[in-house]
């Protein structure tokens, strides 16, 4: 089985009505832009990401993970263009990229200064726009030299050292490993490294111009990694989590090596094993200076919360989403988008893939997304969802994925991306896979 993943540019046609208002109960089907995948075992959306404008045409693509046995020796393929509603047409549009493994893919901006966004797949940078193949000979492409598996991700810095071109962060929490890698007593500090644009041909991490290590003692910093304006100077700060759930933001200038001990500031996400996570992602959801951070949990009798937001001076939870009378059986899945409803206010989406589905945690059920627009204040639980929009059958999954993917339709308001890895399946229970694009529209 192969990790295949399709990046597209979208093009979102904006009817006579323009989109439907996402508020009260409604049906993904009906108010969702969709594309399905194009065979039975492609399970279109089991990963999706926006990394941004690769082309130049103005237009932001979107990253569309399938699994996909048919593809050999092709970890990852990419549309440059693509009208909806299936994958099948994409047609002569469509790029291969072979042998080379996509990682999580963010944004990573446009590190060379030629004004179109760049593409890291794995460990691999391509500089676009994208040519109509790429693989492991194409030149122009770098490979950072580490030990395999040791980075994870990549995310855009923006311009840290002020020469006008953005920069670059690789998380790699399992680097800086200490006895035996492979063993039962291996210690992985885990380390984030910043390389400056543009980045050359042959760039490793033994030459990063910044380096942030964690503390050797299974610190895994870097486990989760982005950057965000936390403080509201316009600048953005590095915001890493580590597998002690402890969240560490550090703010420039960068140079040389520094210890995670010099983080600006430390918050503690652990409370009453609740498992939580950190969301990678930007908003102002309570309506305070700066970037908040949410963390979503393990929904159990003990914790009660299904995210929360904390802020990131340190202080008290700022808000927190409690279950309902039908809450998720699992822990929930988040995306940032901004402001959907355009009242200068971002919001909150939150996936159930499980939804109206067996009584396993684990299995796929209809599935679910609820919206909550902010300001977010108080205690909220999930029956309160200014929006709740349902999948089309049960073991579809939708909400599986849900992807911030800026203003696809350039109507000036944000779109979502939700993910429904399992629909459209036949009598094997292979499923094609389908993903919906939710349009942000102001609310009556």
């Amino acid at each position: 089985m192969k990790h295949v993943v399709l990046i597209a540019a979208l093009s979102i046609p904006v009817g006579c009505g323009g989109p439907t208002p996402l508020v009260g109960h409604l049906d993904l089907a009906e108010v969702g832009t969709r594309t399905e995948g194009q065979f039975f075992d492609s399970n279109l959306g089991i990963t999706v990401a926006a990394p941004g404008d690769l082309d130049g045409d103005g237009r932001a693509e979107l990253v569309l993970g399938i699994w996909h046995e048919r593809v050999v020796d092709s970890p990852s393929v990419m549309a440059i263009s693509w009208p909806p509603p299936s994958v099948a047409e994409v047609g002569s549009g469509l790029t291969e990229v072979r042998g080379i493994g996509a990682g999580r893919i963010q944004r990573v901006g446009d590190l060379d200064g030629d004004g179109t966004d760049e593409l890291l797949l794995g460990t691999r940078l391509f500089y676009g726009p994208p040519p109509a193949a790429i693989d492991r000979s194409l030149p122009g492409a770098w490979i950072v030299e580490v030990r395999s598996g040791t980075v994870t991700t990549g995310f855009e810095a923006g311009d840290q050292d002020g020469d006008g071109l953005d920069d670059l962060w690789l998380a790699a929490p399992w680097d800086r490993s200490s006895g035996d890698p492979w063993g039962w007593n291996s210690r992985q500090a885990g380390a984030v490294y910043l390389l400056s644009g543009p980045i050359p041909d042959g760039a490793d991490l033994a030459r990063a111009d910044a380096a942030v290590v964690g503390d050797g003692s299974s610190d895994q910093l870097g486990s989760v990694a982005f950057s965000a304006d936390t403080d509201a100077d316009g600048e953005l700060e590095l915001v890493a989590a580590d597998s002690y759930r402890r969240i560490r933001i550090l703010d420039g200038p960068w140079q040389g090596e520094r210890h995670v001990d010099d983080a600006g500031v430390t918050l503690e996400l652990d409370p009453e094993g609740c498992s939580p996570v950190v969301v990678p992602g930007r908003g102002d959801l309570v309506g305070g200076p700066g970037h908040d951070l949410v963390a979503t949990h393990w929904p159990n009798p003990t914790c009660g919360d299904l995210v929360s937001i904390v802020e990131a001076d340190g202080g008290a939870g700022a808000w927190t989403l409690h279950g309902g009378d039908e809450p998720p059986r699992a822990q929930p899945v988040v995306a940032l988008p901004g402001d959907l409803d355009g009242d200068g206010f971002d919001d909150l989406v939150v996936g159930d893939p499980n939804h109206d589905g067996p009584d396993d945690a684990w299995a796929y059920g209809r599935g679910q997304v609820r919206i909550f627009y902010g300001p977010l204040q108080d205690e909220t639980t999930w029956d309160d969802a200014d929006a709740v929009l349902d999948g089309e059958l049960i073991g579809d999954g939708a909400g599986r994925t849900l992807t911030a993917i800026g203003d696809m339709d350039g109507d000036g308001l944000p779109d979502v991306a939700v993910g429904a890895p399992a629909a459209i399946r036949n009598p094997d229970g292979d499923a094609r896979g389908t993903v919906y694009v939710l349009r942000g529209a102001r609310r009556p």
